[in-house]
């Protein structure tokens, strides 16, 4: 037959589809897998607090398998409500029509200040004295793990259709109008 052909070993690194992947075996009844996109695999703590587990990963790939138990930790959920209150304390300027008045080119600001309570000041609107304020409440509302802010003019049923998520460090925010710091 002739000599044999040299075997040389290869490795090569290799994606993952979802289907590759499968987890079994949890051994915390507070652990709840969630799924997996390709080899990003993800859990959930159904106490609400920090949670460790083992767990089998199997991997199948152009039949070769691969199992290992692994040991994982759940993290609890943070409330981020209070830092992105303290966050958006400061000044904005209200960019696109005004909540109040007629004027094209009013001006219309506002102060969240700490403890709720929020100053709106128009300027350039015929229909108000010239830097009239007046106070209103705000807060911070977190919604399907979103944080928004709501003012006393807000209706916190419109918040799919008229606000957008805070980013942090806050420097805007969106509710029926764009609030700029």
């Amino acid at each position: 037959f002739g000599n044999f052909p040299t075997y040389k070993n290869n490795e090569e690194s290799t994606t993952l589809a979802t289907n590759d992947v499968s987890i079994s075996n949890i051994s915390n009844s507070n652990v709840q897998y969630q799924g997996n996109i390709g080899q990003l695999v993800k859990f959930k703590s159904l106490s609400g607090n920090e949670e460790n587990f083992n767990y089998k990963i199997t991997v199948s790939k152009e039949g070769f398998v691969e199992e290992k138990t692994l040991t994982g930790r759940v993290l609890a959920f943070t409330d981020s409500t209070a830092i992105y209150t303290a966050s958006a304390i400061g000044s904005y300027t209200v960019i696109g029509p005004p909540a109040v008045g007629n004027g094209p080119n009013s001006r219309l600001y506002c102060e969240l200040q700490a403890g709720g309570n929020a100053i709106y000041t128009i300027y350039d609107d015929p229909s108000w004295p010239d830097g009239y304020s007046w106070n209103i409440g705000w807060y911070v509302k977190k919604v399907n793990n979103q944080y928004y802010i709501l003012t006393g003019w807000t209706n916190p049923g419109y918040l799919q259709s008229e606000a957008q998520p805070l980013n942090y460090p806050l420097t805007n925010f969106v509710y029926r109008h764009n609030y700029t710091k």
